[in-house]
């Protein structure tokens, strides 16, 4: 979830943690320091990116989350029921009464949309 909140910060999350993170979230939106062999590498890449303004564009304004299925798996009721949502095109469609569902991952998502 901390990577999540960075999304939705709008910042460009340096993450360091779990090697299949980019099967949840777009690897061309945050800097996985888990990729690199040395701390050094993970700067080195940091220090490239605050330099190369359009980079920190691209990377800040990419979508969050491109692989929804993987999602799907982690939370099958709550991505199920923001999908359908979206397609009757209710921005503010009631999602389900379970308290994920309106406190969780989908309220994240439906509130974040304009950055997931």
């Amino acid at each position: 979830e901390k990577l999540l909140t960075a999304f939705l910060a709008g910042a460009v999350p340096i993450y360091y943690g779990a090697p299949d993170v980019a099967q949840y979230f777009n690897p061309a939106a945050f800097i996985d320091c888990g990729g690199f062999n040395s701390v050094e590498g993970c700067a080195d890449k940091v220090r490239g990116v605050l330099d190369d303004t359009e980079l920190y564009a691209r990377m800040r304004t990419a979508p969050a989350i491109v692989n929804l299925s993987a999602w799907a798996v982690l939370f099958p009721l709550e991505v199920e029921e923001w999908v359908a949502c979206e397609k009757v095109g209710k921005g503010d469609c009631a999602l389900g009464s379970g308290s994920r569902s309106k406190n969780g991952f989908i309220e994240t998502l439906r509130t974040g949309l304009h950055r997931l």
